[in-house]
C-alpha cells in the first residue's frame, strides 16, 4: 500500500505527475490484475495491452461496485485470456482510481455503453500505425514532411519524435528487430476522421495503403512510452511502453516500501515474512507481485470453496490444458462470470 498511497513510494520516486500514474497502474495491474509484466507492457512489439482492452465496470445491481475487465490477446504463453480485478481492495488499493487517473493524464478518451444493469466504460484510443518493412529509408524526410503539414494534428504534433523512433527502426537489425519495424505515427478516438485523412494524404503522396498493408488503424497501446514537452514536462508519446522501463523500478519500489515498513521494530508489518535484518538480501521484482497476486486468489479460494482453477485461468497457468476446456472457454466469454473471478482479489 505505501508504494501506491498517494505520497507513497512512487509518487516519491517519480517527478513527472503522468509517469506516477503510469507506473502505479502498471504495478497494480500485475500486483492485482493478473497479467505478467510482459503481458501488460510491450504493445503491438511484443504482448501488453491496449487502450481498449481495458474497461471499467460499474454493477448497478450491487451498489455500484466497480471491477476492472482485461483482455490479454496475446500472452508468453501463447494464448489469449481475461483477467481482472475489483476496483477496489479490502486494504484500499484503488485499482478503479488508478486507471481513470492515468485516463486523464494521458489523455486516452473514453467510450461508455450499459447492458444487463452494468456501464462499461473503455479506452477508445486507436492508431495509425506504418510498417516500415519495405519502407525505403531515401524517403523518410519526404514523408516526415506530410506528417509536419498534415491536417491531421496529432500526426504533426508528434512528427519530431516519429522522425527519432523512424531512424532508429529502420536501421536496427539482429535479434527481436523486425517485431519493432513499426512506427505509431498519429492516434485519437476510433471515429477520428483527421486519421482518415492522414491516411488518405499518405496515399495521395505515394506511400502506399491501408490495403497494401502500408499502414492501418490499430487499437493503440495502454501504457505508453513518455517524451519531452514544453515547460520541461513530460508528456505521452505515441509509442508503447517497454518492459525494461518499469522492471528495475519496481524492485526499487518494493525495497523502499519494506525498508518503510520495518523502519520501527515495535511497529512490523504484519504481512513481511522477511526477517529485518534480510531485507538487504531480498530479490525484489515484479515476480514478487505474481505471487502475492496468486497467493491472494488462492487463499480466497480456499476460503469460499471456489476451485482453484480459477486463480490458474486468471494467472495464465496451465493454458493449453485451460483451452482444451471449452467450459472455461465459454465461461470467460460471459462479463458477468468474469465478474465472479475478479473477486478473487478482493482480500488484496
Amino acid at each position: 500500500m505505501n508504494v501506491l498511497r498517494p505520497g507513497g513510494v512512487i509518487d516519491a520516486s517519480e517527478q513527472s505527475e503522468l509517469i506516477a500514474h503510469r507506473e502505479r497502474l502498471c504495478f497494480a495491474l500485475e500486483g492485482m490484475g493478473g497479467g505478467r509484466l510482459s503481458e501488460t507492457t510491450d504493445s503491438g512489439q511484443g504482448h501488453g495491452i491496449t487502450a481498449v482492452s481495458v474497461a471499467l465496470i460499474t454493477d448497478h445491481q450491487d451498489a455500484g461496485r466497480q471491477y476492472i475487465d482485461i483482455l490479454i490477446e496475446t500472452s508468453k504463453t501463447g494464448h489469449a485470456r481475461y483477467t481482472g480485478a475489483v476496483g477496489v481492495s479490502q486494504s484500499g488499493v484503488d485499482l478503479a482510481s488508478y486507471l481513470q487517473a492515468y485516463w486523464n493524464s494521458s489523455g486516452i478518451d473514453t467510450l461508455t455503453t450499459s447492458a444487463g444493469g452494468l456501464t462499461i466504460r473503455r479506452g477508445d484510443r486507436w492508431t495509425v500505425r506504418l510498417n516500415l518493412l519495405g519502407f525505403d529509408p531515401r524517403h523518410l524526410d519526404e514523408f516526415l514532411g506530410v506528417l509536419r503539414s498534415s491536417s491531421c494534428l496529432s500526426a504533426a504534433r508528434h512528427a519530431k519524435s516519429t522522425a527519432g523512433y523512424m531512424r532508429d527502426r529502420l536501421a536496427a537489425v539482429g535479434k527481436g528487430s523486425e517485431t519493432r519495424k513499426f512506427v505509431n505515427i498519429a492516434a485519437g478516438r476510433k471515429a477520428c476522421q483527421a486519421m482518415r485523412r492522414l491516411m488518405a494524404e499518405l496515399t495521395s503522396a505515394g506511400f502506399g495503403s491501408a490495403d497494401t498493408n502500408s499502414f492501418h488503424l490499430v487499437p493503440a497501446p495502454l501504457l505508453v512510452a513518455t517524451e519531452q514537452g514544453g515547460g520541461g514536462r513530460r508528456i505521452p508519446s505515441l509509442m508503447p511502453m517497454g518492459a525494461q522501463t518499469v522492471y528495475g523500478k519496481i524492485g526499487g519500489y518494493l525495497a523502499t516500501a519494506a525498508a518503510q515498513a520495518t523502519s520501527n521494530p515495535d511497529d512490523m508489518d504484519p504481512d513481511l515474512d522477511i526477517p529485518r535484518e534480510q531485507l538487504s538480501k531480498a530479490l525484489w521484482g515484479s515476480h514478487s507481485l505474481r505471487r502475492l497476486s496468486d497467493g491472494v486468489a488462492r487463499d480466497y479460494c480456499l476460503e469460499h470453496g471456489i476451485p482453484l482453477d480459477r486463480v490458474d485461468a486468471r494467472m495464465g497457468w496451465k493454458e493449453a490444458e485451460r483451452l482444451r476446456d471449452m467450459q472455461h472457454h465459454y465461461e470467460e466469454q460471459h462479463l458477468r462470470r468474469r465478474i465472479r473471478s475478479m473477486c478473487l482479489t478482493q482480500d488484496m
